[in-house]
């Protein structure tokens, strides 16, 4: 298979990355150099469109991981691209295209730890933790991604209990309710997508800490 396919097949363990998954210029039918991605990304950026500009500079990056370069110093540039466009605007790139992002990670992850790169792979976790802030945080609801990397625990109060509500004083009873309905709200954000994904990172930080 050609490294520069417009569909990339990642294998892995994890479900959520093992799919045929286009990239920014799903229409294009053959190979693209790293540097047509590149200036795709600043002719974004020039047109306005930063979070067009973190699909290209992401293909870029993944082009340049798939082509097994030993060229260093341009892996970091398009890493720090992708980085700082992201940032400017604090999410990755278009939202349709996130799977992407989450299979980047992935090829990252792998670079890190076959490189025994520390340094890079504390900059790939940071990268994780701040795509499940973007993914799966509620910030209307004031969830953050580091409430749901566990599950939540169930209190074992029943402050609803008219029998219990008796014997209950009422902070006794406003604490419990406090839990049940903190316990009600992180629940419902703990879908299967949210647990492929964490088992991913955890999985991930605790290899780094054996680097």
């Amino acid at each position: 298979m050609n490294r520069f396919r417009v569909y990339i097949f990642l294998v892995s363990s994890f479900p959520m990355f093992c799919e045929a998954v286009p990239l920014a210029s799903a229409t294009i039918q053959q190979p693209r150099q790293v540097q047509v991605f590149e200036n795709l990304a600043r002719q974004a950026i020039y047109q306005g469109n930063i979070q067009k500009a973190v699909s290209y500079y992401r293909d870029a990056l993944t082009a340049h991981i798939l082509s097994e370069s030993d060229d260093e110093e341009q892996f970091m540039k398009l890493f720090n691209q992708y980085g700082e466009t992201y940032a400017r605007i604090g999410v990755f790139s278009l939202k349709e295209q996130w799977i992407n992002d989450e299979n980047l990670l992935k090829l990252l992850a792998n670079k890190a730890l076959n490189d025994k790169n520390y340094a890079l792979a504390q900059m790939v976790h940071g990268l994780m933790l701040f795509y499940g802030e973007k993914r799966f945080a509620s910030e209307k609801e004031d969830i953050h991604y580091s409430m749901l990397r566990v599950n939540p625990i169930k209190p074992n109060c029943h402050s609803t209990n008219n029998n219990l509500n008796k014997s209950f004083t009422e902070p006794t009873k406003e604490k419990c309710e406090t839990q049940r309905n903190f316990y009600q709200k992180i629940q419902k954000h703990i879908t299967p997508e949210l647990i492929e994904y964490r088992k991913f990172e955890i999985n991930f930080y605790n290899k780094v800490i054996g680097l």
